[in-house]
């Protein structure tokens, strides 16, 4: 490809994903989407209506699907929120909304290269791609699948024959301007097609390249770096050994000829998070049975398991974990580290006791769900049904109400 065509193909690139994601912030701004109280996420209706204005269009007729089955609208909300650009807030009634940040202010003054390389960089060193992600298979199929891309003198076509678990990653490399998706006509359920093709292009090998030799190390998952890693080391002379925290310091030289000099620089935005906080935590399946708990926003979430312990006179003798706005498939998992400590899980994981109940962002109607005892799986569901910045703070979690009998941690050889 002459170099003409090239600048055609990265100009579109580049100018096709940052105005995407500016509709999107615009949508924020003027609808000022309620987010699901379940989920925290953008609602049926919203998301059906976003869609309709994106040039990353997907192909619907109702406002039938969740903000999860629409690739890249989910795409920019995580980046929107990891970026900092949004944060969950609440509006004057207490419903949750997204609002901005002095970080999209910044993030708007920025020349549209500068705005692409925030994207990319936030997309590869913030997004949770082991949560977004089933199993470690689909992981390295994909990493597989960029290093196809990355590499010039493969084929120009990827054929897709992975999990659909890692299906949106796909969406997401055509949203970067990598190359382009061919879906297969006939539909494999009622919200998705199966993906038949992806047309990598010269700018996909470019910055594909770039990604794997240059910024290797800055990616958000362990299992990506270490694939990484191990497939670089034939080329090992053209690697970077990085010293630098700031990955803007490699991301600029992406686009060495187009100014890029500016990114966003973090300011920390910090919303009071303190009250007491109220939680109705119910027994999954049996809504007649829940406890209703007050602890402050001081407290761990293991201070909240040792009061559900207590509250449903459990022997607290097993694992167990939280995950905030969703279940154990879509919500951010927060595990519990009874036994060892930092030797069980390792000093890098984010534990139940690291993490206070301010840390969460919750608002009122914000939902968790806990199980305890993966064997047995005791399910259940909380939901924060107050936060009074007034009352005192509880030193100790309180049980304020209780209504049902506990149930039976272990059955007897008698009820057999």
């Amino acid at each position: 490809m002459n170099d003409k065509k090239y600048e055609e193909l990265e100009i579109n690139a580049v100018h096709s994903a940052v105005e995407c994601f500016e509709k999107f912030i615009e949508f924020i701004n003027v609808e000022k989407p309620i987010l699901s109280a379940k989920r925290a996420m953008l609602g049926k209706n919203d998301c059906f209506k976003l869609n309709s204005i994106l040039n990353f269009r997907k192909d619907v007729v109702a406002p039938n699907y969740t903000q999860d089955q629409y690739p890249i609208i989910d795409l920019m909300f995580h980046i929107a929120l990891d970026g900092r650009l949004l944060i969950k807030s609440e509006n004057k009634k207490g419903k949750p909304i997204l609002a901005e940040t002095p970080n999209l202010k910044q993030y708007q003054s920025l020349n549209e290269y500068e705005k692409y390389v925030y994207l990319l960089q936030i997309y590869w060193t913030k997004y949770d791609f082991k949560h977004n992600t089933d199993d470690m298979s689909s992981l390295s199929m994909f990493m597989f699948s960029l290093e196809g891309i990355s590499n010039a003198e493969s084929e120009k076509y990827l054929s897709e024959r992975i999990s659909y678990s890692i299906k949106s990653s796909y969406y997401h490399l055509e949203f970067f301007g990598f190359g382009s998706l061919i879906l297969n006509e006939k539909k494999l359920n009622s919200f998705s097609r199966d993906i038949a093709r992806f047309y990598r292009n010269d700018f996909g090998i470019k910055i594909g390249s770039f990604l794997k030799k240059k910024a290797y190390k800055y990616i958000n998952d362990d299992i990506f770096r270490y694939f990484i890693q191990n497939s670089n080391l034939k080329g090992s002379k053209n690697l970077v050994d990085l010293s630098e925290e700031n990955p803007f310091v490699v991301f600029k030289n992406i686009f060495p000829n187009k100014n890029v000099n500016k990114t966003v620089d973090p300011i920390d935005v910090l919303i009071d998070r303190s009250g007491a906080y109220l939680f109705k935590v119910s027994l999954k399946y049996e809504s007649d049975t829940w406890r209703t708990i007050r602890l402050s926003h001081e407290h761990t979430l293991e201070d909240l398991h040792n009061a559900i312990q207590t509250a449903f006179d459990f022997d607290d003798d097993h694992l167990y974990a939280f995950y905030i706005n969703g279940n154990s498939k879509t919500g951010r998992e927060i595990k519990g580290c009874p036994f060892g400590g930092e030797d069980f899980f390792g000093e890098d994981e984010i534990t139940s006791d690291k993490v206070t109940i301010g840390d969460l962002e919750l608002y009122k109607g914000a939902r968790i769900y806990y199980v305890f005892d993966f064997g047995d799986n005791w399910e259940f569901d909380i939901v924060v049904k107050e936060i009074d910045k007034n009352a005192p703070f509880p030193i100790d979690a309180e049980i304020v109400e209780s209504k049902g009998k506990s149930p039976q941690q272990y059955r007897s050889w008698d009820d057999e």
